[in-house]
């Protein structure tokens, strides 16, 4: 299986770097901005069945001073499984694509929020 998480490592260095550069409210915005990004382009990404994944089941999660998480929603919580499969499924990812789909809008979108470009 593909490691699906090649490049998240890279995101959290980055963010990190940009974390400890920016304070206060404008860090809470930058992290904002670039989570609604990526969260944007996964539920495009997003497999169909119910249309449940494209709707509503991929969120961002609560802003914790430093990171900001992306993942399922409690009724999306079947979203894991399509992005890393089953020992009966093939991984059919969206988050991890995402990502790797919009890293450098994410980044300069952050940065710009933090007038640090």
């Amino acid at each position: 299986m593909a490691d699906l998480t090649k490049g998240f490592d890279e995101l959290a260095q980055e963010l990190s770097d940009i974390a400890k550069a920016a304070t206060g409210p404008a860090k809470r915005e930058a992290l904002e901005d670039g989570a609604e990004i990526v969260v944007d382009r996964a539920r495009t990404l997003a497999p169909v069945d119910t249309g449940l994944l494209k709707r509503e089941g991929i969120v961002k999660g609560d802003n914790t001073g430093d990171k900001i998480d992306i993942g399922w929603t409690k009724d999306g919580f079947y979203g894991r499984f399509l992005e890393h499969g089953t020992s009966k499924m093939a991984p059919r990812p969206h988050i991890s694509p995402a990502w790797e789909q919009t890293k450098t809008q994410v980044i300069n979108t952050m940065l710009t929020d933090l007038k640090l470009k």
